[in-house]
């Protein structure tokens, strides 16, 4: 896996070098906090103690050291990130199994939990409405049948009648309500 060095600081959610003394958006002190909380190896998963979010953003080119949710330093697992998603479950059992581990299982809130479960549903919810939208909004919009394209240009009533009135019944007009602007089609 190759990785930017780069994570999100936990205090403004900034990019920043893993490299970096301190934050330079913030200033927290970026070095001591990952050497504090013993994250040094950023092929690794991460869990939070509390709610047991897991982090592994191995598909962007930054990493989150802290849990959004409770906002607590994140613990490093001995699991390769794709190993750690793929072989550990997201259920409360798999979570505390992990945790317990780890010998941090003391520290898992179960209202925290919940918590997590809800926001993340609702994230979820909204995602699924938001493209549920979008969808429905493409569909409903007028493209070309040549070339697909939605860059068309609704054909006026003056043009309609100046065409007419030039050219008779030959116009290219009549009948058309559409021009595409990527290839000249008329519909």
């Amino acid at each position: 896996m190759d990785f930017q060095n780069l994570i999100i600081c936990p205090d403004c959610n900034e990019n920043v070098s893993i490299h970096a003394e301190i934050c330079p958006h913030c200033g927290r002190p970026i070095k001591k906090y990952l050497e504090e909380n013993n994250i040094n190896d950023f092929t690794k998963g991460f869990i939070c103690p509390r709610c047991g979010d897991k982090e592994a953003l191995y598909f962007t080119p930054y990493r989150r050291v802290s849990c959004e949710y409770c906002h607590i330093p994140f613990i490093q697992t001995k699991y390769e990130i794709v190993d750690f998603f793929n072989h550990h479950g997201e259920s409360k059992e798999d979570i505390l199994h992990d945790l317990k581990e780890l010998g941090v299982d003391d520290q898992f809130d179960e209202n925290e939990y919940n918590k997590r479960c809800l926001k993340e549903e609702e994230y979820r919810k909204n995602l699924r409405k938001q493209a549920s939208h979008e969808l429905q909004q493409s569909t409903n919009q007028h493209h070309c049948p040549v070339c697909q394209s939605t860059n068309i240009e609704k054909i006026g009533m003056f043009k309609r009648m100046l065409s007419t009135s030039m050219f008779g019944i030959a116009s290219d007009k009549i009948g058309k309500q559409f021009t595409c602007k990527n290839c000249g089609y008329k519909f």
